[in-house]
């Protein structure tokens, strides 16, 4: 289970392009004490970045695995290495998985996606989800064949209307700092924070970043900006969102 404090929920902190960045994630998990950022979620998308998550374990750190969308490493090949890890039980959810409309593959996707719900189904995982303008399709997807799924979000940036129909499926959101670039968002965040299990992320990566303390200060200043654009206290936030983090993985921490 994470320290009380604030938690990243959706970032890369090892990668396959780079197999030899495991001290600057030691120095990245050392200047995030200093900022009260105390976990970490991080994303295996290949087998070795899964590997790399496993030979490296730090208490700051929880993992999930994916075949993302259109990551250019992964393939459909990697769900046997899925499978193994939920039934290893070695990561505590299964992400970032997803739909993304910017590329013409869409079948393709969808049949890599179910592939991954039913292992998230059959291990009782929860999901971390990328979608981007595919929110009707991933919807009726997720309607007609897994409506118990569970998780949230990651990078939520669809409309009021989605936002309403995502909820009735009880999934949660990851807020990333790009929701704030437009003012018609906060009614939107507003709704997130009121009625929905929330995260906060930072999405990054941390590979040859030689200023660490960048987006952990952009994680505090997100939660920050929201705090003051809804009136709800800077540290409240934190409280409830480290609440939702230990009921959506509950089985898992």
């Amino acid at each position: 289970m994470f320290e009380f404090g604030i938690i990243d929920a959706h970032c890369h902190l090892f990668t396959s392009d780079n197999q030899e960045n495991i001290s600057d994630v030691h120095r990245y998990l050392h200047k995030a004490k200093s900022n009260n950022i105390t976990g970490f979620i991080s994303t295996a998308l290949t087998k070795e970045e899964l590997v790399l998550h496993e030979q490296n374990k730090f208490q700051e750190i929880q993992f999930i695995a994916g075949i993302h969308p259109h990551y250019k490493n992964t393939s459909i090949n990697d769900i046997y290495f899925i499978d193994e890890a939920a039934r290893n039980k070695s990561i505590i959810g299964l992400g970032e998985i997803g739909l993304d409309g910017r590329f013409e593959n869409i079948s393709k996707q969808k049949k890599i996606l179910l592939a991954q719900l039913e292992i998230a189904r059959d291990f009782d995982l929860p999901i971390i989800f990328h979608i981007v303008k595919e929110y009707y399709n991933f919807l009726s997807l997720i309607k007609k064949t897994f409506p118990k799924t569970r998780g949230y979000i990651h990078n939520f940036n669809g409309s009021l209307e989605i936002f309403q129909e995502i909820r009735q499926l009880n999934l949660g959101f990851s807020i990333h700092k790009n929701l704030l670039k437009r003012k018609r968002n906060i009614q939107i965040i507003n709704a997130i924070i009121n009625n929905c299990l929330f995260f906060f992320e930072t999405d990054a990566i941390i590979q040859n970043n030689k200023n660490f303390n960048l987006h952990q200060n952009e994680l505090v200043s997100l939660i920050n900006d929201i705090a003051n654009l809804i009136g709800v206290p800077f540290e409240q936030l934190i409280y409830l969102q480290y609440k939702n983090i230990n009921q959506i993985f509950e089985h898992q921490l």
